[in-house]
């Protein structure tokens, strides 16, 4: 398990209205236990499909004063992410957390 999920657990504990743009696995074990344990803990999930929906649910939470998890450290495709430098190399990223902030 890595750091994402920790965070995102400890963030529920403490009590802070907290969202997960979340993509599920395709092992349905996982998906089964991820929702479990979201749901134990209150974590609140927002689909990141449509593209649409997924952007006026995070609007909605942020406006709450909530707090959105955005795992943007995978790889995207070239038609849904951009280049930004990082370290002096040109990496491509999610333009979400971009046009969110």
């Amino acid at each position: 398990m890595g750091n994402f999920p920790l965070i995102s657990a400890k963030l529920a504990v403490l009590g802070y209205p907290f969202s997960l743009i979340a993509k599920d696995p395709k092992n349905i074990y996982l998906v089964n236990i991820f929702k479990q344990w979201r749901n134990h803990l209150g974590i609140g999930v927002i689909p990141y499909k449509p593209r649409h929906r997924c952007a006026s649910e995070s609007l909605k939470v942020l406006r709450k004063n909530g707090i959105i998890m955005m795992q943007i450290d995978q790889n995207p495709r070239k038609t849904y992410g951009i280049d930004v430098e990082f370290f002096d190399h040109h990496l491509p990223t999610y333009s979400g957390p971009i046009v969110l902030a």
